[in-house]
C-alpha cells in the first residue's frame, strides 16, 4: 500500500490527460485496498472482543470497547485576539491578555463595574413560606409509592 501511494502522490504532481487517469486508477485501486484492510482489521478485533466475551473477561472486553469506540477529541483551536483584534499566539501574550480580560471586568476592589447591572432587590418576588418537614415526608412517600407501583406495572427506563 505505501508503495502504491508513493506512486499515487507522484503521478498527482504532473499535471496532464494521461497522469490524471493513472492517478485516478491507481486512487480507486488504493482505496479498495485500504477498504479491504480496514474491514480485515475490524473482524479481527471483533473476533477478539467476542473471545473474551467468551472466556469470561469482562473487564477487558470492556476496556478494548472503550478503547475502539471513543475517539479522542481534537483540540480546539481557540483563538485569543487583544483589543485591537489581532490574533495572539504567544502563551506569554495570552496569558497576559486574559489578566487584561479578567481586570476589565472587575475594578481593583474585585467588584463588578458599573455598567454591570446586578439585580439584588428580591422586595417584588413572592416569597413562599418554607416547606415543612411533614410536607417532605408526605412527598418522598408518594414517590416510592409510585415506585412501587412502576416495578408492579413491569415498567423499565431505557437508560
Amino acid at each position: 500500500m505505501i508503495d502504491m501511494m508513493e506512486e499515487r502522490r507522484k503521478w498527482k504532481s504532473i499535471h496532464s490527460v494521461e497522469c490524471r487517469k493513472k492517478y485516478k486508477s491507481l486512487n480507486n485501486c488504493l482505496h479498495q485496498i485500504t477498504d479491504k484492510a480496514r474491514e480485515k482489521w475490524w473482524d479481527e478485533q471483533c473476533a477478539e472482543l467476542e473471545k473474551h466475551e467468551r472466556q469470561g473477561k469482562m473487564d477487558i472486553l470492556y476496556r478494548k470497547v472503550s478503547k475502539l469506540t471513543i475517539r479522542k477529541s481534537k483540540k480546539q483551536n481557540l483563538r485569543v485576539h487583544d483589543k485591537e483584534c489581532n490574533a495572539l499566539t504567544d502563551s506569554g501574550k495570552v496569558k497576559d491578555r486574559r489578566k487584561e480580560y479578567i481586570g476589565d471586568l472587575y475594578d481593583k476592589n474585585n467588584e463588578p463595574q458599573e455598567d454591570m447591572h446586578l439585580e439584588t432587590d428580591t422586595e417584588d418576588d413572592v416569597k413562599e413560606p418554607p416547606i415543612l418537614f411533614s410536607e417532605f415526608v408526605a412527598a418522598l412517600r408518594e414517590l416510592k409509592e409510585m415506585e412501587r407501583q412502576k416495578e408492579n406495572t413491569g415498567y423499565r427506563q431505557n437508560c
